[in-house]
């Protein structure tokens, strides 16, 4: 068997003669981009929608509650979680525990 045939009568890359990816591999690459731009686009746009939707809703809060959105929230820090007492283990074993 020549070396044409054992790999699929295709070129073998390295060798003289060799022009790159076969036009399968090519045309799934440039496929595979534009599906990558076209979700860049689709993910751009989406921000300025929402952008849109926050500042045209600016002055009018209910609007949002519409859609499912609250106003903003004031700016501060969150309130630090209190300490668990009420934990005991129920069961325990090697690299693990049931709480109860």
């Amino acid at each position: 068997m020549n070396r044409r045939a054992q790999t699929g009568g295709g070129r073998v890359p390295g060798t003289p003669g060799a022009v790159g990816p076969a036009p399968a591999e090519s045309a799934a690459g440039d496929q595979a981009a534009a599906k990558n731009r076209a979700l860049e686009q689709l993910a751009d746009n989406m921000r300025l929608d929402l952008t849109y939707a926050e500042l045209t809703a600016k002055d009018a809060p209910d609007q949002l509650a519409k859609l499912g959105w609250g106003p903003r929230r004031d700016p501060g820090s969150l309130e630090i979680p209190g300490v668990v007492r009420d934990l005991s283990i129920k069961s325990q074993g090697e690299g693990w525990l049931v709480l109860d």
